[in-house]
């Protein structure tokens, strides 16, 4: 939120919490997190594998990136 300090770690620890259990927005969110390296080393084969699983199940912003990055 604004005027709120982030916690990068924490979110990734709960994105990926969450994207283990099948929740798409945060299978989103985590592949975020290691596009640009929130909380977690950058690491394109993550980001890759989390995006096309959150475009696999439904995640409308992860399919168009996975069809603009031809992924």
């Amino acid at each position: 939120g604004y005027a709120v300090e982030h916690d990068y770690n924490k979110a990734y620890e709960l994105y990926l919490s969450a994207a283990n259990q099948g929740n798409i927005d945060a299978q989103y969110g985590l592949a975020i997190c290691y596009y640009y390296g929130l909380g977690v080393e950058r690491d394109k084969a993550e980001f890759d594998k989390w995006i096309k699983l959150a475009a696999q199940n439904g995640h409308p912003e992860s399919s168009t990136l996975v069809a603009q990055l031809g992924l």
